[in-house]
């Protein structure tokens, strides 16, 4: 399960609890701060980088104004692409961060959908209503 929601926030661009935003309107702080609350976790095990290195890079990109910049800049000074970085952090965050109510409340309309069940708006209002499923 945990899978298919951090590949569904990484690809998605309307759902997409990106960085300086709350993911899931006013329930969770955004997955840079739950992140660095945490000590970023796993994040530089898996990027192949020292934590320091990791760390020190990620708080300093927050420190831009411009949030969408936070993911470009980290990624760069790390060697990394950008997209690989935001799918690593949007991976540890669902997996260490994201509630089980949470969880249920993006993967319920996805099942739902899959079994042939309509989506219920009130469940999740953000979730768009085309799903672009990772497989």
């Amino acid at each position: 399960m945990h899978v298919v929601i951090a590949n569904y926030i990484a690809k998605s661009t309307q759902f997409c609890p990106v960085p300086g935003h709350r993911a899931f309107q006013n329930e969770s702080l955004p997955v840079f701060e739950n992140l660095k609350e945490k000590n970023w976790l796993n994040v530089a095990d898996r990027t192949g980088r020292q934590h320091a290195e990791l760390a020190d890079t990620c708080i300093q990109a927050m420190t831009l104004s411009d949030h969408h910049e936070w993911i470009q800049t980290a990624a760069s000074k790390l060697l990394l692409a950008g997209d690989i970085l935001w799918q690593v952090l949007c991976a540890e965050w669902v997996k260490n961060c994201l509630s089980d109510e949470e969880a249920k409340r993006v993967v319920q309309p996805i099942e739902d959908t899959l079994i042939g069940l309509p989506i219920t708006p009130s469940i999740l209002t953000s979730l768009p209503s085309e799903l672009e499923l990772p497989f």
